[in-house]
């Protein structure tokens, strides 16, 4: 990928990224032998939340030391609270540039699988006549002679946790119910309304509570972004050959009400039927559902080629969430952010090495996790701020049905001003106009998927899905 340039006086150092060879099913495999992180030390959380967003988008924490690096002339983005003297020459010209992930590394257009809907548990998209979830546990069944109960759980209304002792179920001990809600969202929706859910919760007196909330963007987004970054796009349609006649294992009910309120479905809930066909046939519809599953809960981290402490974390910005509470001062600075020059060098860094980024482009307390798949920007100097002017299209990967092939692309402009001090160094950045109030909440760049209860299907792993791939026909 080469960056497109008129005129840029200082850009950042850059580092080719390392490519997966042509016999890789997944861009990354995390369960490599020789797989490790980059050789830079860095601090790596959980990015994905129970509810389809973020809550620790990206961390990377500076080094806890009185050595501060100093950033070459190189950095475009070079800091005053973060280096000592130095500076950068001022660039006055009008700047047009344009970068764009390869046809490659291209993220995948798909739905979030809200869910109100639990398509995954519940819609057919395979001509076998079974969802997503069924497939899985079908395959499961009949190559390894259990039923993992990946459909029992996503249709549930409630997630099961395990304690010690209690009831078991698909060989897990202790499945006991601890009021958290699962996947499927349709028994606690409001009769009648299209977003609005009465949901259970449990109270500091353990007492059962209500709260009707609008629930219309609770879903997968993040498990969608996160697999269209990292796994490459399913073939249309894949087939596994058996050599027995298939055991088809699907739910006795696929009215998504059935399971009903404060119930968890079991080995109960399946029937299983016998077919004379020897295949099971895997739409690119159920093979994104299932990757969006599988990466609900995935680790994201920034990077940088030369500093392990260049970013950190609130470089990234942080969920702008109400319901959590803190000061007024507190909410409006998750608000703003994240701020425009954070937004720009991650922007630069990352895409000119070609990692795939995913921001969460609502800047309110709801929640849209987008892969980027490129961008372009006009910079121009205000003399009078002594600042830099942006002018910024984004191009996301939008939202479409499951059954959608290739980028549907969902452009988003953006301005904001990056203010320099007298060495030229950024000493703070604004939204500007309407991107005041629509601009990305925060930015974070899927690492790998990470074992998270309660967050994605338990019973959905990573390796039968790899194992699926590469044992199936694609057509």
């Amino acid at each position: 990928m080469k960056l497109r340039l008129m005129t840029l006086a200082a850009m950042l150092v850059f580092c080719a990224a390392n490519g997966a060879s042509a016999q890789d099913w997944r861009r990354i495999d995390p369960t490599a032998a020789n797989f490790q992180l980059e050789s830079n030390p860095a601090e790596v959380e959980a990015a994905t939340g129970e509810l389809g967003f973020n809550e620790l988008p990206v961390t990377q924490r500076r080094q806890a030391t009185s050595e501060r690096r100093e950033y070459t002339r190189s950095d475009t983005w070079q800091v005053a609270s973060r280096s000592r003297g130095g500076g950068l020459s001022l660039d006055q010209n009008t700047t047009r540039a344009s970068q764009h992930l390869p046809d490659s590394k291209k993220p995948w257009s798909s739905t979030y699988f809200p869910f109100q809907e639990c398509d995954m548990a519940f819609k057919n998209y395979s001509p076998d006549g079974l969802s997503p979830m069924e497939l899985y546990d079908t395959y499961v069944f009949n190559s390894k002679g259990k039923n993992p109960g990946a459909t029992a759980w996503e249709a549930s209304t409630v997630a099961q946790t395990l304690v010690v002792g209690g009831q078991r179920d698909f060989g897990r001990p202790g499945l006991v119910w601890k009021w958290k809600l699962g996947h499927n969202m349709a028994p606690w929706m409001v009769r009648g309304s299209k977003d609005l859910a009465r949901i259970p919760y449990t109270d500091r007196r353990g007492d059962r509570r209500f709260q009707t909330i609008q629930v219309d963007w609770w879903g997968h987004c993040n498990g969608w972004a996160a697999a269209s970054v990292l796994v490459p796009e399913p073939p249309r349609q894949l087939t596994i050959q058996l050599r027995n006649p298939v055991k088809r294992v699907r739910l006795k009910s696929n009215d998504r009400m059935w399971p009903g309120q404060d119930k968890s479905l079991g080995k109960k809930a399946y029937e299983t039927v016998q077919s004379r066909s020897r295949s099971i046939r895997f739409t690119g519809a159920d093979l994104k559902a299932l990757y969006s599953e599988a990466f609900l809960s995935t680790a994201a981290r920034l990077s940088h080629p030369s500093d392990p402490y260049f970013y950190r974390r609130e470089d990234a910005g942080q969920r702008y969430d109400p319901e959590r509470g803190g000061s007024q001062a507190e909410l409006d600075a998750a608000f703003r952010d994240i701020l425009p020059h954070n937004f720009h060098r991650i922007m630069l860094d990352h895409m000119e090495r070609e990692k795939g980024i995913v921001a969460e482009k609502d800047a309110d307390e709801h929640v849209n996790n987008l892969p980027v798949v490129g961008w372009q920007y006009i910079r121009s100097y205000n003399s009078s701020q002594h600042s830099y002017d942006f002018v910024t299209r984004v191009q996301y990967a939008d939202y479409t049905p499951p059954t959608y092939r290739g980028t549907k692309l969902l452009p988003i402009d953006y301005k904001y001003r990056i203010y320099l001090d007298r060495n030229n160094r950024v000493t703070r950045s604004e939204w500007l106009g309407k991107s005041v109030r629509e601009h990305p909440d925060f930015i974070w760049v899927p690492d790998r998927p990470i074992p998270a209860p309660l967050k994605r299907n338990p019973a959905i792993k990573l390796e039968i899905l790899d194992e699926i791939m590469r044992t199936g026909k694609a057509s």
